[in-house]
């Protein structure tokens, strides 16, 4: 396994790389496409109530504040890496919006001192899900972002251009009563290359 990188300092994201905000509508009109890759990235833990922060739009975010590396101030920085667990969690496979892949952003992206993974590593996990450089890819939560937008702020850092997080993630899809799947979802894999921006 390639050597983790543990002095690395992230660079500002330029206005090209930011990421953006999506809303259901504009999701669930996407729906079927070629280009699009939903990675959802909700675990087991239980949710709280479905109102106030939760469902605040996501807007344009440039995401600084993971720009230590150290993931969401929430995350500790070693972690679980959930051996015991075989497959998606119960949240995914209860429910997902329609050709959402699962995908653990902690257990995948990042290391177990809670750096993001290297170029080669990033540009392995995505391909093995199906992510190309071609996909618009967009990360949905349970409402709480850190995840998503953890998983967003990789991608852009190695150079994914199309990156975007669902606003109010998957507990306003559910409100607005779109139509939910239980079927899991396996990409064939594809090409992504991860790029080191100076």
């Amino acid at each position: 396994m390639a050597a983790r990188s543990r002095s690395f300092q992230a660079p500002a994201l330029a206005p090209s790389h930011s990421i953006g905000g999506v809303v259901p509508a504009w999701l669930e009109a996407r729906l079927g496409s070629s280009t699009l890759r939903i990675l959802d990235v909700r675990g087991d833990e239980p949710s709280e109530a479905a109102s106030g922060p939760r469902l605040r739009a996501a807007g344009n975010v440039e995401l600084r504040a993971f720009a230590h590396l150290g993931g969401p101030p929430g995350w500790k920085t070693t972690r679980e890496r959930h051996p015991e667990r075989r497959g998606p969690p119960r949240a995914y496979l209860h429910g997902h919006i329609p050709g959402a892949a699962s995908l653990d952003v902690r257990a995948a992206l990042f290391d177990d001192a809670g750096e993001v993974i290297t170029a080669p590593e990033l540009a392995m996990v995505m391909s093995s899900l199906g992510v190309g450089d071609e996909h618009t890819v967009v990360f949905v939560d349970d409402g709480r972002p850190e995840a998503a937008l953890a998983g967003a702020w990789a991608l852009a850092r190695y150079g994914h251009r199309d990156v975007h997080v669902l606003e109010g993630g998957f507990a306003r899809w559910v409100g607005e009563g779109r139509w939910v799947s239980r079927q899991q979802v396996r990409h064939a894999p594809a090409s992504f290359t991860a790029r080191v921006l100076s």
